[in-house]
């Protein structure tokens, strides 16, 4: 249902989502970025290198200007997987980090939150505390997916319950299927988003964190 779904909605917003062919890469076109191609063999992305001197701006994140239905059903990354299914990929193929995931950014926003932790607690700051009250307020909408997730687990399994005994009654046996059906798709979804929000935040703290410390140590005497 779920794979139906994301292909009604391909349809709906003309998306190619389902490759016309899909073959293993030539030997030309595997040479094209392979890292272990023997030195002095120049590959395209050296060639690309060599065309652009300059800093080549790199494609915009597909995350910054998806849709909600894009977000909604992880469609955002497909424009960039289709491309590795074609040929290799390379660093120029990467698109550009959103800004929220910048190491500058990040930074800042810890040095934020440390100052006005330390407005609040002054005689005794903690960074676990800062860091712990920021990980709960800006990721405050996963605890009621969890708790969606789990209700559907509990639907999910007295609907299970009611199917079976509909085989001997004959009645209402495709509305508790639709339900099996339903509950299944709300704990995937839900499940993808959790882990998808979680894992991202967690990765600005840890850069916010590498990259104070780095600037901490840039500016201790020698």
């Amino acid at each position: 249902i779920v794979l139906q779904l994301i292909f009604v909605v391909s349809i709906f917003f003309n998306l190619d989502l389902l490759p016309k062919k899909i073959s293993l890469p030539s030997k030309q076109a595997s040479n094209m970025c392979d890292p272990t191609i023997a030195p002095g063999v120049e590959t395209r992305c050296d060639r690309n290198k060599h065309e652009n001197s300059e800093e080549k701006e790199r494609p915009k994140n597909a995350l910054d200007r998806a849709n909600f239905i894009s977000k909604f059903l992880f469609l955002w990354p497909f424009p960039l997987l289709k491309l590795g299914m074609t040929r290799p990929l390379c660093e120029d193929d990467l698109p550009a980090l959103s800004k929220v995931d910048k190491s500058s950014h990040n930074h800042d926003y810890l040095d934020r939150l440390w100052k006005k932790e330390k407005q609040i607690n002054s005689a005794n700051p903690s960074l676990h505390r800062a860091l712990l009250k920021d990980f709960l307020s800006s990721l405050w909408f996963i605890q009621p997916l969890l708790g969606l997730a789990a209700a559907s687990r509990v639907v999910q399994a007295i609907a299970l319950g009611l199917l079976v005994e509909s085989f001997q009654t004959g009645k209402l046996g495709y509305l508790y299927g639709g339900i099996l059906v339903c509950c299944a798709g709300i704990i995937s979804i839900s499940h993808h988003h959790v882990f998808f929000f979680g894992s991202r935040k967690a990765m600005q703290l840890r850069i916010a964190c590498v990259a104070n410390i780095y600037a901490k140590s840039l500016r201790m005497p020698s």
